[in-house]
């Protein structure tokens, strides 16, 4: 998923076409943060130095920010709207030689044996694809400006942005989805079957292989990240400290006990929903009540994501990167 750089600045697929001669370039060591932990299981001392923190600090020393993430066996990636993808992996950073010339919105990505493969959008309709070769660049999306971007498994993968909706089922190229008043996405969620894709304006649009269904929160408040554990247990988050819940019937306010701006949700379990915002907020849902989680930081968390095996990472502006203790 995440996340809206457009938004962020009004407020402040795998298909590999590459031919072996065309291979991405490998990635470069970085200066930064080196750390001392071993990157495995999320326990470890809390960031800040605070009473209470329950997040290990691995910020990235750069003022870049960070906008989305996922978690492989080999390491944590994220993306930068510097145009760059960064490892953190055995306590060490490094920036991968992307170099895109815009900046990347979203990730999605997974890891296969021992290849890790991925997918980031960005600006200008860029995607930026890894496989066992490396890192492509290439303009797939049009012109538009892409916001997020999911899969189940790489089968079918949906890129949204302020351009639309763009669809790939493993071909050559994205298939641009027809939608009514065509609505300005910054995130979204499919399982494979179902898309479900949410914006400003309050915009929740789902589809099933055919037509787009539209509809409108009525308060029009814009909604920033969705996730969930299937399409009838989906949560979606906005400004305002909007948070919604959607299960078999429609979807319910749930209220988090803060009126911040909120950039996105990661669900493990029915009982583990986490959700990050602004100011460094982040907080865990137990299905019943929200338990605030302290990062130490004041930072904006745009992103939140979880590895196959349950450990929880954030990412937001001025390089911040944390991962939740385990156990919290």
């Amino acid at each position: 998923m995440t996340h809206s750089a457009s938004a962020r600045t009004v407020v402040s697929l795998l298909a590999f076409a590459v031919a072996l001669g065309a291979l991405g370039c490998k990635g470069k060591s970085l200066s930064l943060d080196s750390g001392t932990d071993g990157e495995g299981d999320g326990s470890g001392s809390g960031g800040g130095g605070e009473e209470g923190v329950v997040w290990d600090d691995l910020h990235l020393e750069s003022s870049v920010t960070l906008t989305g993430g996922f978690a492989s066996g080999a390491g944590f990636y994220t993306t930068g709207e510097d145009g760059e993808v960064y490892v953190r992996s055995e306590g060490e950073w490094s920036a991968q030689g992307v170099d895109a010339d815009e900046p990347l919105n979203g990730i999605w990505g997974m890891r296969t044996g021992e290849v890790s493969v991925a997918v980031a959008v960005g600006d200008g309709g860029t995607v930026a694809r890894l496989d066992e070769f490396g890192w492509v660049v290439s303009q797939e999306l049009n012109t538009a400006n892409m916001e997020s971007v999911d899969s189940a498994d790489g089968s079918v993968s949906v890129s949204v942005g302020w351009g639309g909706a763009y669809v790939t089922d493993g071909s050559a190229s994205w298939a641009f989805q027809a939608i009514d008043n065509n609505p300005q996405f910054n995130s979204v969620w499919t399982d494979g079957t179902t898309i479900v894709a949410v914006g400003q304006d309050g915009v929740i649009a789902t589809t099933r292989g055919g037509d787009w269904t539209v509809e409108n929160l009525p308060s029009r408040v814009a909604l920033n990240g969705i996730g969930g554990l299937s399409v009838e247990d989906l949560w979606a988050v906005g400004v305002d400290g909007t948070v919604l819940h959607k299960t078999t019937g429609d979807w319910e306010e749930v209220d988090i006990g803060t009126g911040a701006t909120l950039w996105d949700v990661e669900a493990i379990a029915t009982d583990q929903v986490y959700i990050v915002g602004n100011n460094g907020f982040a907080v865990r849902h137990d299905g019943t009540s929200a338990t605030e989680l302290p990062t130490g930081i004041d930072n904006n968390l745009y992103d939140i994501t979880s590895s196959s095996s349950g450990v929880v990472w954030a990412v937001g502006n001025r390089g911040a990167t944390l991962r939740l203790q385990s156990g919290d």
